[in-house]
């Protein structure tokens, strides 16, 4: 019953989430790709990109509108992972789950994006 009232309020906040963590990778690839002065040539820097391969935001939802008065709404805890993949042409997943989901069934699911060659 709640997975159909939270369905909006779920994709909104999916989708808000992928764009900060989305924001967090861009960062981490112009830090990478900062260019230094050396002898008159520029010279391409891939340092920053090896501690942001993954980022993820944990958020609620909760019914708008909950007819109990005397109860509580109830809560459902979601995350959204994000996934960097690759140095020069680097390509990105986003996968949102239930936080009671089992990590094998979420590394699953980034498998199943990006096939099983990784």
């Amino acid at each position: 019953m709640l997975g159909g009232i939270l369905h909006p309020q779920l994709l909104e906040n999916f989708h808000q989430a992928c764009m900060r963590i989305r924001q967090i990778f861009a960062r981490a690839k112009r830090k990478a790709q900062k260019t230094k002065m050396n002898s008159g040539q520029l010279i391409n820097k891939q340092e920053g990109m090896g501690h942001v391969k993954e980022q993820g935001i944990l958020f609620h939802c909760t019914s708008p509108n909950w007819p109990e008065q005397r109860k509580a709404p109830p809560t459902m805890q979601y995350w959204v992972v994000g996934r960097l993949y690759g140095d020069k042409q680097s390509r990105e997943i986003y996968v949102c789950y239930h936080e009671s989901a089992s990590q094998n069934a979420i590394e699953l699911a980034f498998k199943l994006a990006f096939g099983s060659g990784l």
